[in-house]
This record gives structure tokens, C-alpha cells and sequence, in this order.
């Protein structure tokens, strides 16, 4: 029977428990977290929105999990709190509690437990956090910062400590946001404030302008009161419109305080013609000598000047849009939810929308064994939708109301698009229509910044000029391109990089034809991939991809793949860095795409995956990770690391073929200094999974170390081959029979099995002899028909400096001094044609 460790709190659960439980499920990745049968309303809606970002489950998911061995309770230590979780745990069960209440519960006291006294239990979870070097999301490090924020009145409690401060400071670097905290804290009005609050409330009024939410309300009060803005905050609250205007008389002074909860209105700009000013969201300014009707004339005007169009479906949707058929059934769709990371898809009937499935109606329709019904029998009839001129704001409530994931958009009557709750959450956290520079230390992500300047700053002119030609062309045939991968990467950080990819929304075959046509070019196009070559006036060449995604069947299969929008190409990337893009769109020429947080990485140099299950869809990112950590001297990320590390134990390289992982070990010695690379894959390991049966010790890493010098310092001669040099270390002790074997795998060439063999047979049929006097005459007659490669080889296996001194000796020799005598010449001297002639050759030499 399944044994499982649960993570649970109290009922009426609020940010502090809700926070304390994410933050312990980072400490316990086994455990299961549960959430009690009662929440409070903020939760509630903070959930509606933000659940499917955390692993979160009911008790009624317990029913059939086995065996509860342990029990971590966070904020709170009394059983009885925990409601139905307190009556079904068993007596024998381990309990752990983290918490920052006196222990009341008898039996509980004296155990290892982490209860100490803080402004909330949240504090102690981060400190744990730091001190195990876990990291936070954006989101996480948000809820984690709420529920401080909740349980110390925003750190104005008694209660609250210098270590609760500590913690939200690190929260707040950890990227949290306040913007989404003040959304939910809930704090009192003092007497004074509630009577002006009740008096806005009284006169509040709506107005829709372009669009946008409009809440404009006036009081009259005979004494001054303090804190507007939070009776302000408060009105927002109530009436949650996008705008909110509060217009307060006290005796020949007006006071206007402005608060927005949306992008598109600033209302500094809006209150700086009144004279006064403040920020984006929040602004105010006081009037002297003004009447409250003048004022709220006066802004009345400035609101249609100042209201641009919000964010609507159109903006937000995703489209095309993957959908079923009714007739498919449970099992079909289980599938294409998997191959597309869906959690739900609407559902078809010809070409009218019928119903939505989720992925938690379909795995509970497997569960019970309905996999060959049809998505029909379970799907959900009752359809919110919405149309593409749908604001944020309606979007977003839609979504709170009625607790679901997506909204299909319709434009009569037809599927024109999604609207996911990661849409949202993107465009929340994003901002609209960001508006950055590059500021080291000041980039906020994801965003779009514009990277024109570096692109001229870079490239040469004519290649600028191709792209905006590339550009103008596809913008005309409906398409849009962008700059993609390491060519990207190595552009924001000043690293020559030649190999220029292009990725197009769109079709790459059809764009190529096109350009070759138009630039005066040729190309080539691979149609099963749906991609193209093309080569270019100037010596330029572009590699074209038609933006897709990928689907692995299996670990470390080679990837299906299909056509796609900008976004799913780049998250089936290996690492952030490399998952940007730079438009070349007229109108966004130069814009970077960040979705992933790829600059704010490559700033810090950290080598991050996308998801989790990278490594297991393509475990050659591993060796990638390593030559990038060797190449650019960065730091692998440490949750990436240890998923690195979990798929080198599974021994997840072995699954991959012998010539994938070959190319990729190519790239490494093809490197500048490949040797840390190198030491990297032996102290892992998993260079014996790349190459089984090499030598992967510390002695090979001294090689290396050796051959790289030497091939360095003798980078004048011609014929250097150093990837070949390498692969004779690796398999320098391999009996014959494992090489034959490892070069036919790797798919090397004729020539480079010859040398391999080469090499072995040097080191038996020409041993070292140090104590011989250095005959340049010895050397060639036994290597003058064979590599360069050969001798370097050869010489490093020695292991003497002698014999390395030797070596390069007589290959400077061998290239400056060549025969001024041919065959022909002693032929003509009447020498008769044979073997004779070969080996007077020989002798002269």
C-alpha cells in the first residue's frame, strides 16, 4: 500500500497558511498538499485565479492514497483545527509543525518541531528556504510575501520582527509582486475614514470610457482627513472598477485621489494637467481655491484624452485553436491534452462550439474507466465565452465568478480564439505595451524590450538591410520572422556568432522560395521539418524554420513536430538564454521577446531549463548545459542542476543514440578549451554514458589539459584535427574491438578510423626511447604517411615531455622542409621504375 506525507492547515485557511503550505511543499517534494474543507474569501479568490500554478489537491484525493506515515502541519499546532484531516490521520502518525503560535496541542511538545515566535509562519518557511538554497518563482515569493503582509498588518503589528522584515526584503528581490498583494490585503478604516467612505460610496457613479471601468466619487467633509488614498483603495475595493476617482472637499480645498488597477491609464499624467503628479497607478493632487463641481468638469475632459483602448481578447487569445470533436473519445483526448501541455480544449461540433473538457474531468473519466466514451458524455455544456473586443477587466472577472481556466472567443458564432488563465496572468505581470530600456540590474520579465541599437551597433550594414528586406517581404505575405536561438544569446552579450537562425510564423518554405527570388539568392528546403537553407549575396547564409512545437512520444525520442505560434517554438527550447527572439516586423523591428526571463539569466549568467521534464525529453541538454558552463563561464542554475544530476543517475544519456551523442561531445571539442567541459562530464559522469568503455579518469583530464596546450601552441602547422586528438584519449586503453564498434556508432569517417588505428599501432610499433638521441630522420621514416593527428596523439600518450619535445621538433621540420627532388627526376637519371625509387625517396628525406 502507497505510503504518503501530507502537508496541510488549518480551516478558515488564510494567506499565511495558504503561503506556509507552498513554501513546505519546496522543502518536502514527496509530500502531497492538502488544502482544508473551509478558506477564507480572499483565498478563495486568490485561488480562482492563481490555482493551477501550485500542486494543490482536496481531501476527498486522499480517499485511496494509502497510508498517511506524515504529517506536517503549517500555522497552526492544534489538531482540532485541521478539521476533517485531524479525523482521519492515524495515532501512530509522524508530525512535524511549523508555526509561529505557542504550542497548545498536549503530546506535541518537546518534538523536533519549528515553532518560534515571528509575525507569521511564512517567515520562518523563507528563512528555511534560504538557508537550504531553494529558489522562488516570481508567483511563489508573492505568496509568500502576502502572507506575511496578512499576519503582520503589512509589518505594522506588534508582532512583527526584524526577521518577518528580512524575509519580505528577499521576497521582494525574488521578484514579488505588490501590485498583486495589494489586491488581496485587507486592512481597517479608522471612524474618520469610514464616515468619508461611507459618504463616496454613497455618491459613487460608473462611467465606461473606451472601454474602461470609470469610478468617480465625491464627498464634502468639514474637518481634514487623513490617508485618502486608502479610503481610495478601499472604494476600489468595493466596486472593483479600473479607474477610481475620489473628488474630497474641505473648505476652499479640493483633493483629488486617482487610482488605476490597469496598464493603459496613467493616472499621474492624467492629474499632472491639474497640477499634481505621483505614479502610474496611484495619484493625487490638491486644489486650493476650486469649486468640487469645476473639478469634476475639468476632469471629465481629461479622461477621454487620457484613456487609450485596454487589453481585450483579441490581444490576449491564442489562435488557432486546438479543439476536439465530440465523436473523439476520453482516451483520444487524454492524449492531444498531453501533446499539447493543455489543461483543457474546447469541443467541436462541425464548426460550432458545443462544450469545454478539462484535463480533471478526463483523468477522472479514465480513473473509472470511461477512456473509450466520448468526450461528449463528460464534457461541460454551459459555456462562458467571450467576443475579441472583451477588456482584461470583464476577462478577469469572468474568471473569478465562475472559477474556470479558459474562455473561448467567438466572433459570430465562430472559434476565433482562447483566452487561457496564463494569458491573463502573463499580461498582469508583464504590464501593456512595456515600454523599456536596457538598463543593467532594471529589467523586469517577461517583456518586450527593443534592441535595435545593438543589432546596428553589431552586424554590418548589409546584413541589417537583409533582415529589414527579410522583413518587409514577410510582413507582405502575411508572415512574421524573428532572429531566434544562439545567435540571439550571443548578440546581447558581444560574442561573435555566424550561424543566423530565423524562425516564421507562417511558412519558411514558401518565405525562402520567395527571398531567393527577391534578395538574389539560392535555397534549399527540407519539407518533413518544414525548413530551408538560404544562401545570400555577401557570403550570408540564414537557416529558416517554420515556428513549431514538439511532441516526445518517448524520453529522449526524436521530438513530432508541428506547426506552431512564436511562443510554443521557443518554451520547446533547451534554456532560457536561449529562448528569445528579436522581430523583424517593420513596425517591431528590433523587439526583443522574452518570455522566459532569458535576459534577466544571461545578465546573471545561470543556465536554466524550462520545465522540468527537459532532461527527460532530450537528456543531450545535459551535455549542452555543460559546454555553455564551460564556454561562458556560467553557473547551472540550482534546481536545474538537480534535475541535471536525477536524469545522469537514471542514466538518461544511454537512452539517446550513440551518433546524437557524439555530435554533442563534437561541439566540446570543437570549443576554445574544452577541458572543462570536459572535467565536468568525468566528475558527473556522464561521460561514461557518452562514450562506455572510455577512460574517464582523472589522468585523461591531464591529457587533455596537455593536448590542448600543445595543439594551441602549435596552431600554425596545418592538419590539425583536435576532436580527433581528443577521442584517441577518451578511448586510448579500449580494446580493438570496442573502437571498431564506437566509430561505426558515431558514424566517423574513412580517414578517421584510420587514424584511431593509427595511433595504437604508433604506440606499439614505435616505443618511446627517451634515452636515444633525437634522429628527425627515425620519426618520419615511420610517420611521413600518416596525420599530423597521428603524432600529436602518439606524443601526448607518452606522457614525457621528452617525447613531446621530439614530436614538435620534427613536425616543424616536416612542414618547412620539403623534397626539391621528385620521382620523375630520378627516372630521368635513368633509374629504373620500382620500388627502388620510393625508398631513395625516403632515405633523402
Amino acid at each position: 500500500m502507497l505510503i504518503v506525507q501530507i502537508i496541510c492547515s488549518h480551516e478558515n485557511l488564510d494567506f499565511d497558511g495558504l503561503a506556509s503550505m507552498i513554501g513546505t511543499g519546496k522543502l518536502y517534494p514527496e509530500a502531497r498538499l492538502i488544502l482544508p474543507q473551509k478558506s477564507s474569501r480572499p483565498v478563495r479568490e486568490f485561488l480562482a485565479i492563481y490555482k493551477d500554478i501550485f500542486p494543490l489537491e482536496r481531501i476527498k484525493d486522499l480517499e485511496n492514497a494509502g497510508r498517511i506515515k506524515r504529517l506536517i502541519i503549517v500555522d497552526t499546532n492544534q489538531i482540532q483545527r485541521l478539521g476533517r484531516i485531524g479525523e482521519i490521520i492515524p495515532e501512530d502518525i509522524e508530525i512535524s509543525i511549523y508555526d509561529h503560535h505557542p504550542l497548545e496541542t498536549p503530546g506535541l511538545q518537546g518534538k523536533p518541531h519549528v515553532v518560534e515566535p515571528v509575525g507569521a509562519t511564512s517567515t520562518l518557511i523563507v528563512e528555511k528556504l534560504q538557508e537550504v538554497g531553494q529558489t522562488l518563482i516570481p508567483m511563489e515569493a508573492t505568496l509568500l510575501a502576502l502572507g506575511i503582509y496578512q499576519d503582520t498588518g503589512s509589518l505594522r503589528y506588534p508582532s512583527t520582527t526584524p526577521r518577518d522584515v528580512q524575509a519580505v526584503a528577499y521576497l521582494l528581490e525574488a521578484g514579488a509582486n505588490l501590485g498583486v498583494i495589494n489586491t488581496f490585503l485587507d486592512r481597517p478604516l479608522n471612524p474618520q475614514q469610514q464616515r468619508l467612505y461611507n459618504e463616496l460610496v454613497n455618491s459613487a457613479g460608473e462611467k465606461w470610457i473606451k472601454g474602461t471601468n470609470v469610478l468617480v466619487s465625491t464627498a464634502r467633509t468639514e474637518n481634514y482627513v487623513g490617508g485618502l488614498g486608502f479610503v481610495c483603495e478601499k472604494l476600489g475595493d468595493l466596486f472593483n472598477p479600473d479607474v477610481v476617482l475620489a473628488v474630497v472637499s474641505c473648505n476652499k480645498q479640493v483633493d483629488v485621489i486617482a487610482r488605476s488597477r490597469v496598464d493603459w491609464v496613467r493616472v499621474n499624467e492624467l492629474l499632472q494637467e491639474l497640477g499634481g503628479g505621483g505614479h502610474p497607478r496611484a495619484a493625487s493632487v490638491k486644489i486650493k481655491n476650486a469649486s468640487r463641481e469645476l473639478v469634476l468638469e475639468k476632469l471629465s475632459e481629461l479622461l477621454q484624452s487620457h484613456i487609450q483602448p485596454p487589453v481585450t481578447a483579441q490581444d490576449l487569445m491564442s489562435k488557432p485553436v486546438k479543439s476536439l470533436s465530440s465523436a473523439q473519445t476520453v482516451q483520444e483526448a487524454a492524449r492531444l491534452l498531453q501533446r499539447y501541455g493543455h489543461s483543457g480544449m474546447p469541443v467541436m461540433e462541425e464548426d460550432r462550439l458545443v462544450g469545454i473538457i478539462s484535463r480533471r474531468d478526463i483523468d477522472k473519466a479514465i480513473h473509472h474507466r470511461l477512456g473509450h466514451a466520448p468526450v461528449k458524455a463528460y464534457m461541460s455544456r454551459n459555456v462562458k465565452y467571450i467576443d475579441p473586443g472583451a477588456p482584461l477587466s470583464d476577462i478577469r472577472e469572468l474568471m473569478i465568478k465562475h472559477d474556470i481556466g479558459r474562455l473561448p472567443v467567438l466572433e459570430k458564432g465562430a472559434l476565433v480564439g482562447i483566452v487561457t488563465r496564463t494569458d491573463v496572468l502573463r499580461i498582469l505581470h508583464e504590464g501593456y505595451a512595456c515600454r523599456l530600456q536596457i538598463t543593467p540590474g532594471e529589467i523586469k520579465c517577461p517583456t518586450t524590450i527593443n534592441v535595435e541599437q545593438i543589432l546596428r551597433k553589431s552586424l554590418d550594414a548589409q546584413l541589417i538591410s537583409i533582415f529589414q528586406q527579410i522583413g518587409n517581404i514577410a510582413g507582405h505575405m502575411g508572415q512574421k520572422v524573428f532572429l531566434v536561438g544562439g545567435f540571439v544569446r550571443d548578440l546581447l552579450i558581444g560574442h561573435p556568432n555566424h550561424d543566423i537562425d530565423l524562425v516564421v510564423e507562417g511558412n519558411a518554405l514558401e518565405l525562402a522560395e520567395i527571398l531567393a527570388v527577391e534578395l538574389g539568392g539560392q535555397y534549399r528546403t527540407h519539407k518533413p521539418f518544414r525548413t530551408a537553407v538560404l544562401w545570400l549575396p555577401g557570403g550570408f547564409k540564414l537557416d529558416l524554420a517554420t515556428a513549431r512545437s514538439e511532441f516526445y512520444a518517448y524520453p529522449a525520442a526524436l521530438p513530432s513536430i508541428e506547426s506552431a505560434r512564436l511562443k510554443e517554438d521557443l518554451y520547446r527550447r533547451d534554456f532560457t538564454v536561449n529562448a528569445m527572439a528579436i522581430s523583424l516586423d517593420p513596425e517591431n523591428f528590433g523587439t526583443l521577446l522574452d518570455l522566459f526571463c532569458g535576459f534577466q539569466d544571461l545578465q546573471k549568467g545561470i543556465i536554466r531549463i524550462l520545465h522540468n521534464l527537459s532532461f527527460v525529453e532530450d537528456p543531450t541538454r545535459a551535455i549542452r548545459a555543460f559546454r555553455f558552463a564551460a564556454t561562458y563561464g556560467w553557473k547551472i542554475e540550482g534546481e536545474t542542476k538537480n534535475l541535471l544530476l536525477r536524469a545522469l543517475e537514471d542514466r538518461r544519456l544511454e537512452e539517446v543514440s550513440p551518433f546524437r551523442l557524439w555530435q554533442e561531445l563534437k561541439l566540446i571539442c570543437q570549443e576554445e578549451n574544452p577541458v572543462t567541459a570536459f572535467r565536468l562530464l568525468q566528475e558527473t559522469g556522464a561521460g561514461q554514458q557518452i562514450v562506455p568503455g572510455g577512460k574517464w579518469d582523472d589522468q585523461l583530464i591531464l591529457l587533455l589539459d596537455q593536448s590542448h596546450r600543445w595543439i594551441k601552441a602549435l596552431d600554425a602547422l596545418a592538419g590539425i584535427h583536435p576532436w580527433r586528438v581528443y577521442l584517441s584519449l577518451i578511448l586510448r586503453d579500449s580494446p580493438l574491438e570496442h573502437r571498431e564498434k564506437t566509430s561505426q556508432q558515431f558514424g566517423l569517417h574513412r580517414l578517421d578510423r584510420v587514424f584511431l588505428q593509427e595511433v595504437r599501432e604508433a604506440r606499439l610499433e614505435f616505443p618511446y626511447r627517451i634515452d636515444d638521441l633525437f634522429s628527425p630522420g627515425k620519426w618520419h621514416r615511420y610517420f611521413q604517411s600518416k596525420s599530423v593527428d597521428t603524432v600529436i596523439a602518439y606524443a601526448v600518450l607518452s606522457a614525457q615531455q621528452e617525447v613531446l619535445a621530439q614530436a614538435s621538433t620534427y613536425l616543424q621540420l616536416r612542414q618547412k622542409r620539403q623534397l626539391a627532388i621528385s620521382g620523375q627526376d630520378l627516372l630521368d637519371l635513368g633509374l629504373a621504375e620500382g620500388p627502388a625509387i620510393g625508398k631513395i625517396l625516403e632515405e633523402i628525406q
